[in-house]
Parts: structure tokens; C-alpha cells; sequence
């Protein structure tokens, strides 16, 4: 799946057709404790202006937590453009069940950068997918991505004993809903 050339002196590595799209990583992912804190530090550097989803386990069957359903989990996601890449934030709401985001925050309690995401095309996914569970990254958090046109999917996988943070595989839809509101204002 990796094959490796020397250009000058650096050496190159080119993932195979299958999962050339995993080298295009794109999304910076923050989880926090409050959602307007995290996004004033981050206008305060450039990124945003921020859209913000409310996403709760009732409106959204299908994710899963370390093997098992994801269960009573609230969240407000907020993302915003920044040049060719997309930053997330992830705030898991008051009273709600056990998630990686929850896991995160008790580990950090100020909140931080918790993942690095990559959108790939459907085609690429499994292969993707089976190439970092090759690696030896558990998959520990995933599910559908409920669109407009048809459906996407997300899976995280536990990495951060080498990087620090966790990886993202993400299949979007092209069109995925209405923010519920945009910040600021």
C-alpha cells in the first residue's frame, strides 16, 4: 500500500491508488468544555466565523463507542472554513453519556486539539479504514453522517499514543443540514 521514492535528498511516500486520498488530510478537530469560549480563542488567531449543529443520540441512531451503541450523548458541533481546511469543535453537552469527546475532557479539562480528520471518497474508505486498523489503530468511536443527498460516515481511531491526538476518517455528504445557528452573529 506505501511505496517509497527519493526525490533529491528527501525521501517521498506515496500511498497506493486505493488510499491516496488518506494523505489529504483536512480537518483540525478541538474538543472543549463551552463551545463560545473555544471559538472566541480561536477568532481571536483568524479561524471562523463558525456554524453550529446540536446533535443528540435520539435524532442520531447508528454511532458507536468502543464497541457498543453510543448511548444518551448530546453535542454541539461547530465548524468553520479555514482556507483548504475545516476546523471542528466538539462540546458534549451537560448529562450526557460516555464519548471519546468525554473521555477527552477529563484527561484536559481546558479542552484542546483532539483530532486530525481526513474526507475521503467513498471508493477510498474501506481500504482506508482497513489500512489504519493494519497499522494497529483501533477503531473506537464512528457512525453514519445523516445528509441531504445520502448519507456519509465517520470513524475515529485511537492513535494518540503516537501522535498525541486521535484520526478521523470522514465520507460527507454534500449537503448536511441547516446550522441551527452561526457564530458570531
Amino acid at each position: 500500500m506505501i511505496s517509497e521514492r527519493n526525490r533529491g535528498q528527501k525521501k517521498v511516500i506515496q500511498l497506493s491508488d486505493d488510499i491516496k486520498s488518506l494523505a489529504d488530510w483536512c480537518q483540525l478537530g478541538f474538543v472543549a468544555p463551552d463551545a463560545k469560549t473555544m471559538m472566541d480563542r480561536l477568532l481571536a488567531i483568524g479561524f471562523g466565523p463558525f456554524k453550529i449543529y446540536k446533535v443528540e443520540s435520539r435524532n442520531w441512531e447508528g454511532v458507536n463507542y468502543r464497541g457498543a451503541a453510543a448511548e444518551d450523548y448530546a453535542l454541539e458541533v461547530c465548524m468553520a472554513d479555514l482556507g483548504a481546511w475545516d476546523v471542528e469543535i466538539i462540546v458534549p453537552l451537560p448529562g450526557s453519556g460516555k464519548t471519546i469527546y468525554s473521555e477527552y475532557l477529563e484527561k484536559q479539562p481546558a479542552g484542546g486539539l483532539h483530532h486530525l480528520g481526513t474526507y475521503l471518497p467513498p471508493g477510498e474508505y474501506e481500504a482506508c479504514y482497513k489500512y489504519l486498523e493494519g497499522l494497529g489503530y483501533a477503531q473506537i468511536q464512528g457512525g453514519p453522517i445523516l445528509g441531504n443527498d445520502r448519507n456519509g460516515r465517520f470513524d475515529y481511531f485511537e492513535s494518540d499514543h503516537e501522535y498525541g491526538i486521535l484520526l478521523e476518517l470522514l465520507d460527507m455528504p454534500e449537503v448536511y443540514g441547516t446550522p441551527d445557528f452561526e457564530y458570531p452573529e
